[in-house]
């Protein structure tokens, strides 16, 4: 049955290359010339170049190497047909930006159905990745070293996934400012909207680690984000936003600001565009663990009048060692914190409109002592939080993707679900199938460091040969 699956994979495949025959593939190499036609033997020297070739459904190559020249994506696509740019399988793209104002890489507005994949950004003047397009997707992008920002994004329908923002932020590098004004690694910008930040890994900044900020329908959620300066997760003035399923820690006591580590996950009302208002509100926090923060999370700071956090959902989080969950006095709070566990924190509330139930500040009993991992969080058989949760319209899965069912668990995890520890079930759906097939193939020849590398199933830094045999090895598993 396994090989019918991979047949079918193999024949859509080729039916996909096949029906787009007037596609056409382009190659970009450091040893290229701009006088060639474009051809995998034949590449163009220049990204300018490449892209003034580029239409609607092409692809552009780009060979291993270190490029000085910024990647200024001038050129759209169409829903159908989208312009795709990516280095080749298996070589190091890096797109070293030090002496370049522009973003290394740059999708600016009036651009859209994009794709980037599997390229390294570093070394800005300001920010690695500019997205102001519309229905864009960055795939693989490990953008560092980036003087303010690692991702700014501006623009609308935009997903960065599998990617990497890291060592950025270094106009404050060592932390030498403590009263704020830093960038972010990746920040959302006022009016950007329906935005996917999903599967990324996000850590050791000199500022905030990610900011959903001024944005609207967007979510958050599957992202490893630890050891921040500032803030690991920050929800700041945005609106009908998801935050679930992220891990989240502040254990290194290199990025500690005053020598306290970052908060978790927490919502504010920043005064960044006057224009916008307090419009905080719409928010779910669900089904995500912190560990060794200064705050779990909460509403913990605003700058402009009518404020406070509408109609927000903290529930199904696992918070460990963490200073707890807070709430700040506003006009607008309409606030629930509802089957949480809180393990080593506590509650402190200072006015508004909050309620608090069904939480588990006691011992929760864990299998095993909790720490940097998810599979470190599940419920011993005998923990107090089984069976225990009340029922919560719109979430009806745990962390692992675990149905909740009639009776639910307090905390992130539902006890004797399925957990996935470096296992093939790439999409933590419980099974390993031609899904997980498809986004091993999709990030087949990558390389990484830091051991966090979609894909690599044998944490051996790359996407190779030996992980597809572990897949295929475990293909049908539950």
């Amino acid at each position: 049955m396994k090989y019918l699956y991979f047949l079918i994979a193999f024949l859509i495949l080729v039916l996909l290359s096949t029906s787009s025959v007037s596609a056409a593939s382009y190659y970009v190499s450091l040893s290229g010339s701009d006088s060639n036609n474009g051809s995998q033997f034949a590449p163009f020297k220049t990204f300018n170049k490449s892209m003034s070739v580029l239409g609607a459904g092409d692809t552009l190559y780009i060979n291993g190497g270190t490029y000085t020249e910024s990647l200024n994506v001038n050129k759209s696509g169409n829903a159908g047909a989208p312009i795709t740019i990516r280095g080749v399988a298996g070589q190091n793209v890096v797109i070293d930006a030090e002496y370049q104002r522009l973003a290394p890489l740059n999708i600016p507005e009036g651009t859209s159905y994009v794709n980037v994949a599997d390229v390294e950004v570093i070394r800005s003047t300001f920010e690695c990745v500019y997205l102001g397009g519309t229905h864009i997707n960055v795939n693989g992008i490990d953008a560092n070293t980036c003087r303010k920002f690692g991702y700014r994004v501006k623009g609308s329908y935009i997903t960065i996934e599998n990617s990497q923002c890291r060592d950025s932020v270094t106009e404050n590098l060592g932390g030498g400012n403590t009263s704020g004004g830093w960038g972010s690694c990746l920040k959302t910008a006022p009016y950007s909207h329906h935005l996917t930040i999903r599967n990324n890994h996000i850590f050791n900044n000199w500022g905030e680690g990610l900011i959903i900020g001024q944005a609207a329908n967007s979510s958050a959620y599957g992202n490893l984000v630890h050891d921040n300066f500032s803030m690991n997760i920050y929800i700041g003035n945005a609106h009908d936003i998801d935050v679930y399923k992220n891990i989240t820690y502040s254990t290194n006591p290199t990025y500690y600001r005053g020598g306290s580590p970052a908060s978790c996950i927490n919502a504010s009302e920043e005064l960044i565009s006057p224009e916008w208002g307090a419009r905080l509100g719409n928010i779910r926090v669900f089904n995500n663990i912190a560990y060794g923060c200064k705050m779990g999370m909460g509403y913990t700071y605003t700058e402009v009048p009518n404020n406070g956090c509408n109609n927000c959902l903290f529930a199904y989080n696992t918070l460990v060692n963490t200073g707890g969950i807070k709430v700040i006095a506003g006009t607008k709070n309409h606030v629930l914190f509802v089957n949480n566990i809180i393990k080593g924190g506590t509650k402190t509330f200072l006015g508004g409109d909050v309620v608090e139930r069904n939480n588990l500040f006691s011992d929760p009993l864990f299998a095993v002592n909790p720490g940097l991992t998810s599979d470190t969080y599940r419920l011993s058989a005998n923990s107090p939080a089984i069976n225990s949760a009340e029922i919560i319209a719109g979430i009806n899965d745990d962390y692992y993707g675990n149905s909740k069912g009639s009776n639910p668990d307090i905390g992130a995890m539902e006890f004797g679900g399925v957990v996935v520890t470096n296992s093939s079930d790439l999409n933590s759906d419980g099974k390993v199938d031609i899904f997980d097939f498809n986004i091993l193939l999709g990030n087949f020849g990558k390389t990484g460091s830091n051991g966090f590398i979609p894909s690599d199933i044998d944490s051996n830094g790359k996407v190779d040969i030996f992980d597809f045999n572990l897949l295929l090895g475990n293909f049908g598993k539950i």
